[in-house]
């Protein structure tokens, strides 16, 4: 069985897998690059929206975790709706948002509609050769610790504060933290984008 979890990043995508008793990652710019994957058995968890809000299916997840996340609600986005992903720019996104849920999008929900199109229409085209969950690593992040973490993952100090509570699980997070910060520059990917492919991972 392989695990992993995927978190978007500059170039595309981080893959951090497990398999076999060992971490391994790839930063793939295209999530179609799982395909090597096919048929294997996968499961991988993703921070990126599924299951879309359309005119007869109402999506309700965002409410749930802003209210687990307390004061820190305000990094779970809106996800927009199907149709505005596939709209043709922001304008007719937001349009098409506010004409079916009554709201229009955030410049955030607005920036990530890409990876939300991406992954929307990968599992479309796949079906069920890939077993995604969708998942939120602030989430994931309070129930290992046990209480919500405060500090913002961008900082010096967010970044700690997570890799302490991914150590206590598995020491080794250290080291797969470190060879992709060293292998990967900046540009392409965050070093909170390690924190939480890792934390979804794990």
């Amino acid at each position: 069985m392989i695990v992993g979890g995927i978190d978007g990043c500059r170039k595309g995508w981080l893959y951090i897998y497990y398999t076999k008793g060992t971490y391994a990652y790839k930063v793939i710019e295209h999530l179609s690059e799982l395909m090597e994957w096919k048929n294997k058995a996968a499961r991988i968890l993703i921070d990126m929206p599924i299951g879309l809000t359309t005119k007869t299916f109402t999506r309700t997840i965002e409410a749930k975790m802003r209210k687990e996340l307390g004061r820190r609600s305000a990094t779970v986005f809106n996800a927009p709706v199907r149709a505005a992903v596939y709209s043709q720019s922001k304008a007719e996104a937001r349009a098409v948002n506010k004409e079916i849920t009554g709201k229009s999008l955030s410049e955030q929900s607005l920036n990530i509609t890409p990876k939300i199109k991406e992954l929307d229409t990968f599992i479309t085209q796949t079906g069920n050769q890939f077993k995604f969950y969708e998942s939120h690593p602030e989430i994931c992040f309070k129930h290992l610790s046990g209480d919500i973490v405060l500090s913002k993952k961008a900082t010096a100090t967010g970044i700690n504060e997570r890799l302490s509570i991914l150590r206590q699980y598995d020491t080794r997070v250290d080291a797969v933290y470190d060879t992709i910060l060293t292998r990967e520059i900046r540009k392409h990917v965050k070093r909170d984008d390690i924190v939480d492919a890792l934390c979804l991972c794990l």
